[in-house]
């Protein structure tokens, strides 16, 4: 049966290699607009799947969305892991989408939640200032090329699911 779930996360990413629908699905899953999370992507690793980024304190940050390891156990009570985030692009996106979501909970939908999903709740508002910028400036180019809406706040009790493999 694992192995069968592994083959079906490889499939569904090789369905998806400009990941658009990913985006799509998880925009309307947290209310957030596509294009905001496709701007958050592309600053993170130019949408780029299977990213491992490590750092020098030791934390790693994994897939196109660069979600930081910090997060790995509260996703393995989902049933998400290290590997599924790096294979799964429709999975990754949800999970960047689901944390920016909390992120707007606590912040609401403003720019500053965007920042806090780059350096967490602990990182000065400066970094948090400097990565929203870039976010915005890649986010209001994809606007200018497709119809956007406006992010919403989004319900905190949503929980990150792993992409389906029907």
């Amino acid at each position: 049966m694992r192995s069968l779930l592994g083959a079906a996360a490889l499939w569904a990413a090789a369905i998806f290699p400009a990941a658009a629908d990913c985006y799509a699905a998880a925009g309307a899953e947290y209310s957030i607009d596509p294009a905001l999370l496709r701007a958050i992507g592309y600053v993170e690793s130019r949408n780029s799947p299977g990213i491992v980024a490590n750092h020098p304190n030791g934390a790693t940050d994994l897939c196109e969305m660069q979600i930081n390891d910090q997060h790995l156990p509260k996703l393995a009570s989902y049933g998400i892991s290290r590997d599924l985030l790096l294979k799964n692009r429709c999975t990754c996106i949800r999970v960047g989408a689901w944390i920016l979501a909390h992120e707007i909970a606590v912040v609401g939908s403003t720019w500053r939640a965007v920042g806090r999903y780059h350096t967490g709740p602990a990182g000065t508002e400066s970094r948090q200032r400097a990565y929203a910028s870039k976010v915005r400036i890649a986010y209001e180019q994809r606007a200018a090329r497709v119809e956007v809406t406006r992010p919403l706040a989004i319900p905190v009790q949503r929980t990150p699911q792993a992409e389906s493999t029907r």
